[in-house]
């Protein structure tokens, strides 16, 4: 979602295939980007200017959320759980 920080209007958008997102037709002002995925930290950037006929791009990245966190600690607390369950694997590629 981006939010206007001027006028507090929303507007949604949703991520392609491969994770690429557009927001067209934004008026010139700033603006804030929320970005929510299933079992991640929700990723809040806020600030973002945007002016007149400009294309503004922000990378989104996100860290592992509760659900990878209590697995974490579990495993923490009791090394033996990794022998009964596997933990989802987080990967991520530098570009």
């Amino acid at each position: 979602m981006v939010v206007n920080e001027e006028t507090n209007v929303s507007s949604q958008a949703f991520t392609e295939g491969d994770g690429a997102y557009r927001v067209p037709f934004l008026i010139p002002s700033k603006y804030r980007l929320e970005v929510t995925l299933a079992g991640f930290k929700k990723f809040v950037r806020s600030g973002i200017t945007v002016g007149v006929t400009q294309n503004v791009s922000v990378d989104v990245r996100h860290p592992p959320g509760a659900e990878h966190d209590l697995q974490r600690r579990e495993l923490l607390r009791d090394p033996d759980a990794a022998r009964i369950g596997v933990l989802p694997a987080i990967t991520s590629s530098s570009a």
